[in-house]
């Protein structure tokens, strides 16, 4: 194998990328290595964003609002189940795993924005 560097047709300038190509003339990109500031970056942001997430407490326990969203999404998902099928619209809304998933992230949203989006 051998490591070059290789023009890219078609961009109208003349960019350069590392390529490594093989005896059998594969051309395979050599990935672009993250600089250590955006490295930093990231490192640091992650614990940080961490604390953005509001708490909620249930009976003493501490729980995240992102897993009471879900809940109380799916249990409105199922809740509209026996009204889709009593009101014959289930046969429409085909894959129903799809449908039902869409349906349970809509509740989780709102959910969300309705009891604990603070903007």
């Amino acid at each position: 194998m051998v490591t070059h560097s290789k023009s890219l047709p078609g961009y109208g300038c003349n960019l350069q990328r590392r390529v490594v190509v093989s005896t059998s003339g594969y051309v395979k990109p050599v990935p672009e290595k993250l600089s250590l500031t955006l490295w930093s970056v990231i490192v640091l942001a992650i614990p940080a964003l961490a604390g953005c997430d509001p708490v909620v407490a249930i009976a003493g326990a501490q729980f995240p609002d992102w897993l009471v969203c879900v809940i109380v999404g799916t249990a409105l998902a199922a809740a509209c189940h026996p009204l889709l099928k009593l009101g014959g619209l289930e046969s429409y809304l085909r894959p129903l795993p799809f449908f039902y998933g869409c349906l349970i992230v809509m509740f989780s949203l709102a959910t969300w924005v309705i009891f604990f989006n603070r903007v």
